[in-house]
């Protein structure tokens, strides 16, 4: 029975930790006069070798949420043709609000 009761505790313990490493990031693309920016591709990559974790579109106001299991740094790397490209570093913590001028 103790060893049931630490069982659960323990993956109870393993599920907690697992979900902190979870990141978020959502924000707004504007342009400098404050216009949404919309079908901009919004890439979450690891920061030493670029390799994509997730990726988005940002809708019709410029809106984008990304999220992904955090594994080292990590970078928003944007791209848009009228705009070309902008990468931005991403704090270590987990949720992560941003707006975006580009």
């Amino acid at each position: 029975m103790r060893y049931k009761i630490f069982l659960l505790i323990f993956s109870c313990f393993l599920s907690t930790l697992t979900y902190a490493q979870a990141i978020k990031v959502s924000g707004r693309l504007v342009d400098e006069n404050q216009q949404a920016i919309d079908a901009a591709a919004v890439i979450l990559a690891r920061t030493p070798d670029n390799q994509m974790l997730e990726y988005s579109i940002t809708d019709k106001q410029g809106n984008f949420t990304l999220q992904h299991d955090k594994k080292g740094t990590v970078q928003l790397i944007i791209k848009h043709l009228s705009y070309g490209t902008e990468i931005i570093a991403l704090p270590e913590q987990c949720d992560t609000v941003l707006n975006i001028t580009l």
